[in-house]
């Protein structure tokens, strides 16, 4: 009764509401279609409104979706335990509309901002990147002829491996010898080759992922790229990144293989 009149009300206030009487129908429709917001109760039947939340939040395509718990319990030991499991903010019944309405408003104007924010820094990031790409292709076209290559290498790995988004690993692969945009194209190509450099050539060759990496840390979200990078040389180089990276470096050092 209470998830019919709640459902009812919010339609009348011009909302697109869908209610489940179990949570783990409502985990399998926020799959199919995920929603901008989730109201979730606390004792249900199968799973219990934590279960649920810690499933969505432990859920990629989810993890985002802000949910308010709507409940009868009162204690603060529920509220906290709502809070750890993943709300971000709790209201208790016997409810009133009215509150229910502002809460919901509130955190759909926090949704479409954060939303608005991660649009531009995805624009901003796209915008660097592909910079940064221009740059290797005026700069050298072996360089971009042979970036090319190991980016499609990589995508094919990825696709055999079943990895569902691979970008940070084509990004890694597309900029990977950003690097050796001050080395001659003799220098690159001989080293490419495996032929014989001199001292000074074979230091600046081996140091071009180090200062790959050291250029693209400084971008917000490329962390793990530039560790990839950084890495991309074998083992030895491994030893000093990151657990996220490890696998992204075993893919690029096996594309350039």
């Amino acid at each position: 009764a209470n998830l019919k009149l709640l459902e009812d009300m919010l339609l009348q206030r011009g909302y697109e509401v869908r209610s489940f009487p179990l949570g783990r129908l409502a985990v399998a429709a926020a799959m199919k279609n995920p929603p901008d917001l989730i109201l979730l109760d606390i004792n249900m039947p199968e799973m219990n409104g934590y279960e649920v939340c810690e499933r969505l939040k432990s859920t990629e395509e989810l993890s985002d979706i802000p949910v308010i718990f709507l409940s009868a319990l009162n204690a603060i030991e529920d509220k906290v335990k709502g809070f750890r499991s993943g709300g971000v903010d709790y209201i208790s019944k016997p409810f009133q509309f009215e509150e229910v309405r502002a809460r919901v408003e509130t955190h759909l104007k926090l949704r479409r901002a954060q939303q608005a924010e991660h649009d531009l820094l995805e624009r901003t990031l796209g915008g660097v990147v592909g910079t940064l790409w221009e740059l290797v292709q005026l700069t050298s076209p072996l360089l971009a002829l042979r970036s090319r290559a190991i980016r499609d290498i990589v995508l094919r790995i990825t696709g055999q491996m079943g990895i569902r988004d691979p970008r940070q690993y084509e990004l890694a692969a597309t900029l990977c010898l950003v690097g050796c945009i001050a080395l001659p194209d003799e220098v690159f190509e001989r080293a490419y080759w495996g032929q014989s450099l001199s001292a000074d050539e074979a230091r600046m060759f081996h140091a071009h992922p180090a200062t790959a990496a050291r250029l693209l840390s400084n971008i917000p979200r490329l962390e793990v790229v530039a560790e990839i990078i950084r890495g991309q040389q074998g083992i030895e180089a491994e030893t000093s990144i990151t657990e996220p990276a490890s696998q992204g470096a075993h893919m690029l050092h096996l594309a350039l293989e």
